[in-house]
């Protein structure tokens, strides 16, 4: 063949070939943009929808230091079919990467090759009841039993039959380090798969406000469920985007056209009232409370009176070792409410005065989860004691029942009433003035106070303030206390209200309607709203429950009261430095009620209160001529040796919790303190 020849060929072979790709690329853009009918229904039945998954908005604290947020992580997905033949060491191996027990890979991988098994040889085994019987001693031996089950036996499935178990999640989500040391095993059937993960920076003091989230298994979104999450879920929520492509065989997405990918949008930040720095402030003074008190926990809450931000909460759980479970009625298999085997009534009876018993419920959930821990703050009520009396004294004194000149009579401490009740003074006095009623805290002095406030009026004006309903935070759980229906409310409860009895309420209602106290100008008298999202310096107005005049005039009083506890704490807390800042307060100290949990009934004959247990509290507000912050502390009950000496008081107890954590917060906030001598006696101290 001559040279001419063999260019004419190839020049006919590169032409014809060019013709056939345009012609191709011609026809692909045609089966694009304009496909027949039948070619439009094959692309449509492979044309899938994937969703574009967006972030989470984060949980900031009212600084902007992060509360919670969303990141990617990994966890293990076994193939049972695929995973190696020595399952024993391939489980050890991959345990040990992940940083689990192996009976945390290994027991679900048995009952996975287990089911696998029983349908690739089509023999129905006794499964459930062997794997009640599993143990780590027992899983080696139980993978060396499986049927083999490999590729091609898998591949040789019918379509019709029940499939085999391909897709096996172990473990949770695991950070960096441990994702790598998994994938260097490099073993057969183990891939890692990315999600997200909602991690909180603080796991021990914000966990339960911060709350949880649930991930959903389709979309991998989540939704809060609990707490902050749950409460600021519409605003932290993103809004995914979409798009759709054609997919070849084995479901992967072969091209993207225009006008198929619609963008999503990130979920919105919300930043929470709580700031972290002040919770650890608060959490690190009430650990040294409760330690200090020998109690059995404690509970405290700050809160800007102005704007209703929950500043802080804190919950300590503390187990003494001379306290014991209480002997609770429990049902027989009669259906009859007996004590525990080997005790008696008299036994109880005796014990009753006696004993130390376990007053506080389990804080931790069962499965550790930080997120789901118990928060006592706005979910246990309590009887507050003296606490309550300025609430009823400003009542009085926006009525004009309380003139400022009269003086009553102390009646040495101890007052007959009219219906029968005996109510008595920890301090005998001859003659109370109003003020010194609340600055002495004189049960017989309220007496005589409550008498001139009718029954009805008193309770509306508790309603009014809070109690016996939720605060709306939007917390799980939150108790709304307890108040007297107006049916069963007497004497005896009007009496008993006067003294912080025959309520129950929780910390958040206390430092709500403690706010009102608190708050200056045209706002004193108003009980604002809590909130957990940060206002901004925006004041919260709420309705009024008193005029501003009484208001100011119960800070005198309780200025005096908040000045003998530090009087107190100065001759008696070791370490203890004066005061920075002025503030207003009071004391109180209850019973613990005697309340059986669930399924359980209280013995007959031991009353309604333990003899010896408290809970003592202290509530103010600082500094006195603008308040910035309203504290509250409760130390759940103060050891036997504390009862024994009179030194179990809300003003021993808690009253100096209050004051470190007020002199910290205000200290952090930039506060200047407003008591003259403060950096003399500062230098002094030091």
């Amino acid at each position: 063949m001559n040279e001419a020849r063999v260019n004419t060929v190839v020049r006919l072979v590169a032409g014809g070939t060019v013709v056939l790709m345009v012609l191709l690329v011609a026809r692909v853009a045609q089966l694009q943009a304009r496909p027949d009918a039948r070619v439009a229904a094959i692309i449509e039945s492979r044309e899938r929808a994937r969703a574009l998954p967006e972030p989470r908005g984060r949980l900031l604290d009212r600084e902007g230091r992060l509360v919670s947020s969303t990141r990617l992580a990994h966890r293990v997905i076994i193939d049972p079919v695929s995973f190696p033949e020595e399952v024993d060491v391939a489980v050890a191996r991959l345990s040990a990467a992940m940083g689990v027990a192996p009976e945390d890979v290994g027991l679900p991988l048995l009952s996975a090759l287990d089911a696998n098994a029983r349908i690739a040889s089509g023999i129905e085994r006794e499964a459930d009841e062997r794997r009640e019987r599993v143990t780590v001693e027992t899983v080696v031996d139980a993978f060396r039993e499986r049927v083999g089950i490999d590729e091609r036996t898998a591949q040789e499935q019918t379509s019709g039959g029940p499939k085999l178990r391909r897709y096996l999640a172990v473990g949770g989500a695991m950070d960096r380090e441990r994702a790598d040391a998994v994938r260097a095993l490099g073993l057969p059937g183990v891939s890692l798969e990315a999600r997200p993960v909602r991690v909180r920076a603080d796991e021990v003091s914000v966990a339960a406000l911060a709350g949880q989230v649930r991930v959903d298994p389709g979309s991998l979104e989540h939704a809060g469920v609990l707490g902050a999450e749950a409460r600021f879920d519409a605003r932290l929520a993103p809004e995914s985007g979409e798009y759709r492509a054609a997919s070849d065989a084995w479901g992967r997405p072969l091209w993207i056209e225009r006008g198929r990918w619609l963008a999503g949008e990130a979920g919105a930040d919300v930043r929470l009232s709580i700031d972290l720095e002040i919770t650890r402030i608060v959490r690190e003074a009430l650990e040294r409370g409760v330690e200090l008190a020998d109690a059995q926990g404690g509970r405290a809450v700050v809160v800007d009176p102005a704007t209703g931000e929950v500043l802080a909460m804190a919950d300590i759980a503390r187990a003494p070792e001379d306290a014991v479970a209480f002997p609770w009625l429990v049902k027989n298999d009669d259906d009859e409410w007996v004590l525990p085997e080997g005790l008696s009534p008299e036994v109880v009876l005796e014990g009753r005065d006696r004993l130390r018993y376990t007053v506080l419920s389990p804080v931790e959930h069962p499965s550790g989860e930080p997120s789901l821990r118990r928060n006592r703050t706005v979910e246990e009520a309590y009887e507050p004691g003296s606490t309550f009396k300025p609430l009823v004294w400003a009542l009085a004194a926006g009525r004009g029942l309380l003139p400022e000149d009269e003086v009553i009579d102390g009646h040495q401490g101890v007052r007959r009433l009219e219906y029968g009740r005996t109510v008595r003074d920890v301090a005998a006095k001859d003659e109370l003035t109003w003020d010194e009623v609340l600055v002495h805290s004189s049960n017989v002095g309220m007496s005589q106070l409550v008498e001139r406030l009718g029954e009805e009026e008193l309770r509306a004006y508790v309603r009014s303030m809070g109690f016996g309903r939720e605060t709306g935070l939007g917390l799980p759980r939150e108790s709304p206390g307890i108040v007297t229906s107006a049916k069963n409310w007497n004497h005896y409860t009007q009496t008993s209200i006067a003294m912080g009895y025959e309520v129950a309420v929780t910390p958040v209602q206390m430092v709500r309607a403690f706010s009102m106290l608190a708050r200056t100008g045209e706002r004193a008298g108003t009980v604002p709203d809590l909130r957990l999202d940060a206002a901004g310096g925006s004041p919260t107005v709420a309705e009024r429950v008193l005029p501003p005049g009484p208001v100011e005039r119960a800070r005198e009083p309780m200025r005096r009261t908040a000045e003998r506890m530090d009087d107190l704490r100065m001759r008696f807390r070791e370490g203890a430095v004066p005061a920075t800042y002025s503030m207003f307060g009071k004391s109180g100290t209850s019973l613990i009620a005697i309340v059986p949990p669930a399924g359980m009934g209280k013995p007959r004959g031991v009353g309604g209160y333990f003899p010896n247990q408290h809970h003592t509290s202290f509530l103010a507000a600082a500094p006195v001529d603008r308040p910035r912050i309203v504290v509250l502390v409760v130390i759940d009950d103060p050891g036997p040796a504390l009862v024994r000496t009179d030194r179990h008081y809300g003003s021993w107890t808690a009253g100096p919790v209050v004051r470190e954590i007020v002199e910290g917060t205000l200290r952090y906030l930039g506060v200047a303190g407003d008591l003259s001598d403060t950096d003399e006696d500062l230098a002094s101290a030091q």
